[in-house]
């Protein structure tokens, strides 16, 4: 998933958007969806921003 936050913060600049928030969707074979969202204080394209974000638990 941290691999991601690069190429997604490049992908929001560049289409002048920010994000407020970062949703992880789990699906088993079989079985429920897991679903975790964490969401930033203000909107935000920095890469450091969606990193912080992406390690918390």
């Amino acid at each position: 998933m941290l691999g991601l936050v690069v190429p997604l913060g490049v992908e929001l600049r560049r289409r002048d958007q920010a994000a407020r928030a970062l949703t992880l969707t789990l699906s088993f074979v079989g079985g429920p969806a897991w679903e975790k969202t964490h969401r930033l204080t203000g909107p935000s394209a920095r890469e450091d921003d969606l990193r912080l974000l992406a390690y918390r638990r």
